[in-house]
């Protein structure tokens, strides 16, 4: 298996329009998101929550791939798209 960083980020947003604002800004970040003028992000799947007791509240998730930690450090700090 590659070493790839897998992220989860789950969000507590009850209302849909915040929801489908969220999801906006994802779809932005995935189109203009680069690091050294090239995409970086290898995966991201997000979406809305299944609603079911042992989603606790959480009603949005997103999972982001990365090649390595450098580049969700990366993600966090110097991204401009995030």
């Amino acid at each position: 298996m590659a070493n790839r960083v897998h992220r989860i980020t789950m969000f507590k947003l009850p209302s849909k329009d915040e929801q489908a604002k969220l999801l906006d800004q994802y779809h932005k970040l995935n189109a203009s998101q680069q690091k050294d003028g090239k995409p970086y992000i290898l995966s991201m799947v997000v979406g809305a929550a299944d609603e079911d007791a042992r989603s606790q509240g959480y009603t949005f998730v997103s999972k982001t791939e990365f090649a390595s930690m450098e580049d969700m450090k990366y993600y966090d700090e110097g991204c401009q798209a995030h």
